[in-house]
């Protein structure tokens, strides 16, 4: 693990900005913390952070959908779970509950308040169908930043999905299992099944939505770069400890950039350039390159073919 402040002031102290055994100002910290941020944000852009990788495996058509569910959302089993929740003043106005048992056909309800001082459950068939737009497939604790690999199940082997663009996907029929994919990313604002929806703040949400070229179910497994959070400068790094360096020496470049240190910058570019060469050769030597085929068996031609791959 890596502590985030002694890398901060380390760098400040390596730059000459401040002195042996002296601490950085607080405005001197923070400007050092966003630095820090901005290039781990570009090292995980790179692919240059091994341990970022996540796999999801999720059965859907079309569109799967990865968010940070915002805090006032809730899964629960039923109805009765809710209203007991309300007993229990566990509740605000304008939480949004989905039933993993619906009610008469809905899934999805909120909170309102029609007396003053008592709160009830509320849904309404159109506000159902509204929120299954935007219930995600997969909760994530930061919205990934790109998808690595996306892949369609076929008996006990997996069938990779091409990248695509949005255009081409747009264009198919989709009445075939999926074949392609494309990645965006949507801000979307999510709103409720009120007559005075100006009392309520709509949630906004943020989705990073990896849509395929049908409209088929199917089982898809994902392989993600996780996005990172953003830090304190008390926070640690849950990092292996050969990053160290590597974060140490880009903070430096940075803060010569931020300070105008033109004089010392190119020393610390090349420190920061082989310390990353070094870590690229560990990452790579831990990313075979493989046989395009791998886990294709003899009948993987037939098993495209009947998946639909290359129909339009």
């Amino acid at each position: 693990m890596i502590s985030i402040n002694e890398i901060v002031q380390n760098a400040f102290q390596r730059c000459s900005l401040v002195g042996d055994g002296e601490s950085a100002t607080g405005t001197q910290a923070m400007a050092g913390l966003k630095d820090l941020q901005s290039l781990i944000a570009e090292l995980n852009t790179e692919n240059d952070v091994l341990e970022n990788y996540e796999t999801f495996d999720v059965y859907a058509s079309n569109k799967i959908k990865f968010a940070v569910k915002p805090e006032r959302w809730f899964e629960i089993q039923n109805l009765a779970e809710l209203n007991s929740r309300i007993d229990q003043d566990l509740v605000e106005m304008g939480d949004i509950y989905k039933l993993k048992e619906p009610n008469n056909g809905f899934t999805f309800y909120t909170v309102r308040s029609f007396t003053p001082g008592q709160l009830t459950p509320f849904s309404q068939q159109s506000w159902n169908d509204y929120m299954k737009d935007f219930w995600a497939n997969v909760w994530v604790e930061e919205v990934p930043d790109r998808v690595i690999g996306c892949a369609r199940k076929i008996g006990n082997a997996f069938s990779q999905l091409v990248r695509s663009d949005k255009i081409t996907i747009d264009s198919c029929t989709k009445s075939h299992l999926p074949t392609q994919y494309v990645c965006e990313t949507e801000i979307k604002d999510v709103n409720y099944p009120h007559d005075d929806e100006d009392l309520y703040k709509p949630y906004t949400v943020e989705y990073f939505v990896v849509e395929m070229d049908s409209n088929v179910a199917a089982p898809i497994r994902l392989t993600v770069l996780k996005g990172l959070p953003q830090f304190k400068l008390t926070d640690t790094l849950h990092l292996s400890s050969k990053y160290e360096t590597l974060l140490e020496d880009g903070l430096c470049v940075k803060l010569c950039q931020r300070y105008k240190l033109m004089d010392i910058k190119s020393d610390f570019e090349r420190d920061f350039e082989d310390q990353k060469y070094k870590i690229q050769r560990i990452n790579y030597a831990n990313r075979p390159v493989i046989y395009n085929g791998f886990g294709k068996s003899w009948d993987t031609n037939f098993s495209n073919f009947a998946g639909g791959l290359g129909w339009g």
